[in-house]
């Protein structure tokens, strides 16, 4: 059976290693492939000097340049702004880099603030966080010689189970990561005592 592909191309040899190399009709049509490889491509051109890294130009050179670049203005160069826009600027330089309740885009009604389906991601869930942080002095409830990682402010009552208790202060508590229950099983069996911390009163 007679081969159904039939080469139209060129053998010809690489500007470098001097190699065979196959060049398709589009590549001989345009005269681009003149490297078997990008290794060759680059010794090549290294040897030749057209790789100028770290290459000083002449004064010469630098005066050529200059002359060429002459008459040709940045879009930023010597442009000169209004007082009524620097004014503006400075306006929006503060919106930006004011923070908190300072903040242009504040809202007072915390409970109108966007809320996302990731408790993590949602405002009013990082509010609760600080204030019972903040209301346990940034320390853990139980605080004894196991304390140990980082503080979380956790749930008594479960997110999932009761949506109404959500952000309810008194219904969290800061314990460190070794004191964290694990498990659903563990967070009903240790909710009364967590919440005998809590309404107890003693804080520190």
């Amino acid at each position: 059976m007679a081969n159904k592909y039939i080469k139209t191309g060129e053998y010809r040899q690489c500007f470098c290693c001097k190699k065979q190399m196959y060049l398709m009709p589009c590549e001989i049509k345009k005269n681009i492939k003149r490297y078997c490889s990008k290794v060759c491509y680059s010794k090549n051109n290294i040897n030749s000097g057209t790789f100028k890294k770290g290459h000083i130009k002449s004064e010469a050179t630098c005066k050529k340049i200059s002359i060429a670049n002459k008459g040709q203005k940045s879009w930023n160069k010597g442009k000169k702004y209004s007082e009524k826009f620097k004014l503006k600027l400075s306006l929006i330089h503060l919106k930006i880099t004011k923070k908190g309740s300072e903040s242009h885009l504040w809202i007072k009604d915390r409970t109108q603030l966007k809320k996302s389906d990731r408790k993590w991601k949602n405002y009013a869930y990082q509010d609760w966080v600080k204030i019972v942080k903040n209301r346990d002095n940034l320390k853990c409830r139980i605080a004894d010689t196991n304390c140990d990682g980082r503080l979380e402010a956790h749930h008594i009552l479960n997110w999932v189970d009761y949506p109404e208790l959500r952000y309810e202060v008194n219904n969290g508590i800061t314990l460190c990561h070794a004191h964290h229950p694990r498990g659903r099983a563990k967070e009903k069996e240790l909710s009364p005592y967590f919440m005998e911390l809590v309404t107890s009163s003693k804080h520190f």
